[in-house]
């Protein structure tokens, strides 16, 4: 459960090639791991825990990635109109984003899949079983959810249902008596570094179901999330 508030960074690029400029990827230890320079007024803490909601021209939705505040900067006595900032070094689990925004970004990929609906970064207990077995009296099968929105969601955990299983998740919200409930599908599964996971697709049997829960979603970013900056850049020069 969720004990502080999730430290969130929006950042829009001019374009792909602005990104690109912007992100690098670490060596030894860390190979693979990329890291974002965010400019900000704001110093932030090394080792600082973020969300960098990250948008630039060609990249059809805005993704989520998450790390930690490796470095900062400022603007050197020579060139002052450089920007000051920090480098975001992104999770081991992040990895896939990361190449994902690379590739969107060179123009490798174009077709990406467009997210109509904004996710929540959340980080909740999460139980879930199969439609078809729950008559049967079986367990729930534990997990974390990683990040939600009206329409669907990402849940971290092992054990995952075939793509394609309807299945019935319970949400321990506040330590709530009730947990929130809620139908979904499985729309992909997915196992990279330290993270395996499902995406699901709810199913929202009428309008009060999706009130209910985007009465959840206000209610959860009115408790965890605190945007540290939301930043449109621009080339240093």
């Amino acid at each position: 459960m969720l004990e502080h508030p999730v430290n969130l960074i929006e950042v829009e690029f001019d374009d792909g090639e602005h990104f690109l400029s912007s992100y690098s990827l670490a060596d030894g230890p860390d190979s693979g791991s990329g890291t974002i320079f965010v400019p900000l007024d704001q110093e932030l803490p090394i080792g600082r825990s973020v969300i960098v909601h990250v948008r630039f021209g060609g990249l059809e939705s805005e993704v989520m990635v998450r790390g930690y505040v490796a470095w900062r900067k400022g603007p050197s006595f020579w060139h002052r109109k450089r920007l000051k900032g920090a480098g975001v070094r992104l999770l081991a689990e992040e990895r896939g984003k990361g190449d994902f925004l690379m590739r969107v970004a060179s123009g490798a990929l174009q077709d990406a899949v467009k997210r109509r609906h904004r996710r929540l970064p959340v980080d909740l207990p999460i139980a879930w079983h199969l439609k078809t077995t729950l008559a049967a009296g079986g367990r729930f099968q534990p997990g974390y959810l990683v990040d939600i929105g009206t329409h669907g969601a990402f849940v971290r955990g092992e054990g995952l249902p075939p793509v394609g299983s309807a299945v019935i998740s319970k949400i321990d919200v506040h330590r709530q008596v009730t947990p929130f409930v809620i139908e979904g599908r499985v729309s992909w599964t997915r196992s990279f570094a330290a993270e395996t996971g499902m995406g699901l697709r709810f199913r929202h049997p009428d309008a009060a179901s999706i009130e209910r829960l985007t009465d959840l979603l206000d209610d959860l970013e009115r408790r965890y999330v605190r945007r540290i900056a939301s930043v449109v850049t621009a080339r240093s020069v």
